[in-house]
């Protein structure tokens, strides 16, 4: 039998690991109008407050557009609201717990004190309910070998 991919499924079987998520980058180039992706990018890292695997948590931008990414990228996510799921115009609803929430802080001071920069966000923001789990969503400048570039965070990071 000359061909099936039963047939060679066998015979081409290896070991191997995938990565199934781990911080799922996203890569902007520096020829690419900013208007066109931006939004798009910060979406991909905050759907569902940054809580799922596929979030694009990692983004790498190219020299030339590193800057004005950096400061557009800081004032939207500055621009964004932050409270409940039931009020009108709100765009990102809170952490699932308390635990999870000390984690993603966690994550937070830990890259401060190893080398990253927290560019904007983080903490808890104004005029949100008492009690409930939120956080203000952060942009950070991390190098790849630090610990918060290479753990998911689940959270708005």
């Amino acid at each position: 039998m000359a061909g099936g991919f039963g047939y060679f499924a066998g015979w081409t079987t290896k070991r191997l690991s995938l990565e199934l998520g781990g911080k799922n980058p996203q890569i902007v180039f520096g020829d690419v109008a900013l208007d066109d992706v931006l939004g798009d990018v910060l979406a991909g890292g905050l759907y569902n407050c940054g809580q799922n695997c596929a979030a694009g948590a990692r983004v790498y931008v190219q020299r030339p557009l590193l800057d004005e990414f950096r400061e557009r990228a800081g004032a939207h996510l500055d621009g964004l609201a932050v409270g409940p799921g039931w009020q009108e115009g709100v765009d990102l609803r809170p952490i699932i717990s308390a635990g999870q929430l000390a984690r993603i802080s966690g994550f937070l001071d830990q890259g401060s004190s190893t080398g990253a920069s927290i560019a904007t966000g983080g903490g808890r923001p104004d005029g949100v309910p008492d009690g409930g789990f939120f956080m203000r969503p952060a942009l950070l400048d991390v190098p790849d070998d630090d610990n918060v570039a290479r753990e998911e965070i689940f959270g708005p990071v």
